[in-house]
């Protein structure tokens, strides 16, 4: 018999298959309503959850770098550098350091000093100078 209802059982509406309604089967059915302000944190939240967007490597010659502030007035200069045909480590070493002094020189206006050099590898180097 279509459209009986089993005795004992309490009609009611069939399941709903969204998630926002809520209850069983025979119960009353509710809905869930997220608040203004839930929708606003969670807006806040996915927006300010990206990665900061990392400064792009610029090429100068053979060298490429990158340049970072630091607390204190400090900055941090990322340098790496790519094989000549004719080349060894010591002159990767001398051209990395050679291009740190001098875009320090430009960035200060020839009054800075150099805190600290790094040597990462034989193809890239950091260097910490800060202008006076």
């Amino acid at each position: 018999m279509a459209g009986t209802v089993a005795p004992g059982a309490r009609p009611g509406p069939v399941p709903a298959l969204s998630a926002a309604r809520t209850g069983d089967y025979y119960g009353d059915a509710t809905e869930r309503v997220m608040s203004s302000l839930a929708n606003l944190l969670c807006l806040f939240c996915i927006s300010t959850s990206a990665p900061p967007n990392a400064p792009l490597a610029r090429e100068a010659g053979d060298i490429w770098y990158r340049e970072e502030m630091l607390s204190g007035g400090q900055h941090l200069l990322r340098l790496s550098t790519s094989d000549r045909i004719l080349d060894s480590d010591s002159w990767r070493r001398q051209r990395l350091e050679a291009f740190a002094e001098n875009y320090a020189a430009s960035a200060c206006g020839g009054r800075y000093t150099m805190l600290r050099g790094f040597r990462l590898t034989s193809y890239a180097g950091q260097a910490v100078f800060r202008c006076r």
